[in-house]
């Protein structure tokens, strides 16, 4: 494992820990859309500062009956994200623009990056915005037998300040089960300060019976002295079910891990929900509805 430098204390890059859930590949995940597979379906966008400052405003008796220590909270309360963001400021100020822009940043927030001072409206427009996409590939229904295919993607717009372990989660309606040989997911990380692609990796996709599905993977990566991050991900998942099905609704959910306390967890509390252990913050939600 490896500290990501500008964020002390328990803030670890976990993705080396889950190295052996990993298949690593060449080639870099395609956006569906881009591939001509699938039609969007859904789509959410969520900025990481907004996200953290909600979970630090919380009261603290809010944050101690969601399950935070009083260490944690004292670690989120006093946690100074203006200042972890004015030291990546600092470093991506000596980088030329046109590679700023291959690492995905686009002309407000270079110019943004460029006179930075720290203000709030610099704070939130430099920071990282996530978008969580879904896309439906194709379905059939018979008699005995349906079956439906969903892709969900995700893709980091910049480096988060927080990198951690982070999952995505999708639970289902209609009691369909996950076709384990036809669901799969890629991974694909990049430098952390160029956007520079550097590997691709499959984390494993863990099933939850009928009811939902997730995958886990380490955001922050560290190799061979270069730091990287994994800035988009393909979700692809089919459902099937052994009777005639109509329709079927799922939900995605992208967890963002803010505290590193163990691994993140995923539960399914019933109907379209996922709910993760209490240092992942659900950064984005997709609801989609559709007749097979």
């Amino acid at each position: 494992m490896y500290r990501l430098k500008i964020i002390p204390k328990s803030l670890l890059v976990c993705v080396l820990s889950f190295g052996a859930l990993f298949n690593t590949a060449s080639a870099n995940p395609v956006d569906p859309a881009e591939g001509g597979k699938g039609i969007l379906v859904s789509q959410t966008v969520s900025n990481e500062y907004d996200s953290f400052k909600k979970i630090q405003s919380t009261s603290f008796e809010d944050l101690k009956a969601m399950g935070y220590t009083e260490e944690d909270i004292e670690y989120i309360k006093n946690f100074d994200y203006e200042a972890s963001m004015q030291a990546k400021v600092n470093k991506l100020q000596k980088l030329d623009e046109s590679v700023l822009e291959n690492a995905g940043y686009d002309e407000k927030q270079i110019t943004t990056i460029q006179n930075y001072s720290g203000t709030e409206e610099q704070l939130a427009r430099a920071s990282a915005t996530l978008t969580l996409s879904t896309y439906r590939n194709g379905s059939s229904s018979s008699s005995t037998f349906s079956s439906i295919t969903f892709s969900t993607y995700y893709n980091w717009s910049s480096a988060p300040n927080f990198l951690l372990t982070d999952i995505v989660a999708v639970p289902w309606s209609e009691g369909m089960y996950l076709d384990n040989s036809n669901s799969n997911a890629t991974i694909s990380y990049v430098d952390l300060t160029t956007g520079a692609f550097i590997k691709t990796a499959n984390p494993t996709v863990v099933p939850n019976i009928n009811t939902g599905a997730s995958i886990k993977f380490g955001l922050g990566y560290a190799i061979n002295g270069t730091e990287a991050y994994a800035k988009s991900g393909n979700f692809n998942y089919r459902l099937t079910k052994n009777s005639k099905v109509t329709e079927v609704a799922i939900q995605p959910a992208y967890g963002h891990t803010f505290l590193s306390v163990g691994s993140p967890t995923v539960t399914y509390p019933g109907g379209l929900a996922v709910t993760f252990s209490y240092q992942v913050s659900k950064e984005a939600e997709n609801y989609v509805y559709s007749a097979l």
